[in-house]
């Protein structure tokens, strides 16, 4: 068994040697666009900005049997590198990738995609790379990094004059105490308003909806 384990640790990092790494795409959201009129419900987001992170992901929704009978773990993959034409995948909750009846006990062997058939398969020992016929769909996925940030301003409703709003700050996905802020604005001295840069003119609001146009979004 020891041996087993050496050959399967020498065999991950053979292809981890060959393989080139693919960073996280990052790219700037902001939504909707300037000089665009919008309408939203009671709710709903009005405004935002921000850097999502995005890999390259597929999911398994159960176990995949391949060649050897060994089984591909059900999970969310996503794209750590490429190795000649095959996209190297890992999973997202860094947990076993194939169980087998053979081994016994389930490894993190790499999984990837063959480039030329579109098959799932895994680098196995001795050279020997199981595939099963399952072809996975390949996506773009948001997920939650350092880089991950994003502002939103939610129309909240109208009382009287006034129309009411909870301005909110997200990093790595998840919201900031600190930073998520209720405001409120009096449609009797201007229709225009701003908030953290951003500024929008108001045409029309009430409990459920509101119609907006935007002129400029956050700093």
């Amino acid at each position: 068994m020891k041996k087993l384990i050496l050959a399967i640790v020498v065999m991950s990092l053979t292809a981890c040697s060959s393989t080139q790494r693919i960073p996280a795409k990052v790219t700037e959201h902001k939504t909707p666009k300037v000089n665009t009129k919008n309408s939203v419900s009671l709710g709903e987001s009005m405004l935002e900005s921000g850097r999502i992170t995005t890999k390259k992901s597929f999911t398994l929704n159960s176990d995949t049997s391949t060649s050897d009978g060994a089984d591909i773990v059900a999970g969310e993959y996503f794209l750590t590198g490429i190795n000649g034409v095959d996209g190297m995948y890992s999973r997202t909750d860094g947990g076993v990738t194939v169980k087998s009846p053979v081994l016994g006990a389930p490894y993190m062997y790499p999984i990837y995609i063959d480039g030329k058939t579109g098959e799932v398969c895994f680098v196995g020992i001795f050279g020997i790379s199981p595939c099963s016929s399952y072809k996975p769909v390949v996506t773009d996925k948001a997920i939650y990094s350092p880089d991950s940030f994003k502002q939103e301003l939610i129309y909240t409703g109208k009382v009287g004059d006034k129309i009411r709003f909870t301005y909110r700050e997200y990093s790595n996905g998840m919201a900031r105490g600190a930073f998520s802020v209720d405001v409120e604005y009096d449609l009797s001295e201007s229709n225009v308003i701003a908030y953290k840069g951003a500024v929008m003119s108001i045409q029309k609001a009430t409990n459920t909806i509101i119609n907006y146009t935007i002129t400029k979004h956050f700093n």
